[in-house]
């Protein structure tokens, strides 16, 4: 509380200013054109910071536009290439499938004529089972070596065969057939 003496001199005294406040005043009126200076300069660079920031973010948004527009394309390409693979792997594949029927085809007609060619060697042996060993010869000069020489093992085989005794089967053992 102030004095109730002084009056309404003590409320005058007590709004004036401090000293410090009088040195302060002053010195800002002495030094206002600094002072202005330098908070024109912290405005500026605040500017700039928001100038710099905003022109990162463009430069940020630009980039990743760039870097998606690439990786777009790029996947673009790679999903040409797949689908280009993926045709000349059905194509690779039907010509592989054909190139094995052809196969399969070939080797059953491999097979009917291997076994042709064998019944053929078995009559044929068969035939000349009963020739004279000279007209044999002669038979073969005409024949390639492979046909000869299993001509030669079928009537050795059946000259084997026909030479064996035949054992008696079970119809010796139930007495229908005389030993």
């Amino acid at each position: 509380m102030t004095d109730p003496t002084l009056g309404g001199w003590a409320r005058l005294v007590g709004k004036l200013p401090t000293f410090r406040g009088i040195v302060n005043y002053f010195y800002v009126a002495a030094n206002w054109t600094r002072i202005s200076e330098e908070q024109e300069a912290y405005r500026r660079q605040i500017k700039d910071r928001e100038e710099w920031a905003s022109r990162s973010l463009a430069q940020q948004a630009e980039l990743h536009d760039l870097a998606l527009q690439r990786t777009t394309a790029e996947l673009a390409e790679w999903r040409y290439l797949a689908e280009q693979a993926s045709e000349q792997q059905g194509t690779t594949a039907a010509r592989l499938e054909q190139a094995i029927n052809a196969l399969l085809r070939a080797q059953e007609a491999i097979e009917a004529r291997n076994n042709a060619w064998a019944d053929c060697t078995i009559l044929l042996a068969v035939l000349l089972q009963t020739e004279s060993p000279a007209s044999r010869q002669l038979l073969y000069q005409h024949m390639d070596e492979l046909t000869s020489a299993g001509v030669e093992r079928v009537i050795a085989r059946i000259a084997e065969i026909s030479q064996r005794p035949t054992r008696p089967g079970l119809s010796a053992l139930a007495g229908l057939d005389p030993p």
